[in-house]
């Protein structure tokens, strides 16, 4: 066969965000998380208790009830590593 060489670049994953409770009201929560150089958007999923609504870097959930739990998980979005 033909030999070939092919000049291949490897670039390191996205970091993971590091998600923080910005708001606690008596009925609402909103998580946030400082923008990922390179990311194109951010996937939000939720492990466990209501879901909400994302808005950029940020994730808010409304009508919580005393004793309710959110727990989320966010990964970044890009181009392939």
């Amino acid at each position: 066969s033909v030999q070939t060489v092919q000049t291949v670049e490897v670039l390191d994953p996205l970091p993971t965000p590091v998600i923080q409770c910005v708001n606690l009201d008596l009925d609402q929560v909103t998580f946030a998380w400082d923008a990922i150089h390179g990311a194109t958007g951010y996937d939000v999923v939720v492990i466990s208790g209501p879901t909400g609504t994302q808005a950029g870097t940020s994730y808010t959930v409304t009508g919580l009830n005393e004793g309710d739990e959110v727990t989320i998980e966010v990964t970044a979005l890009g181009g392939p590593p």
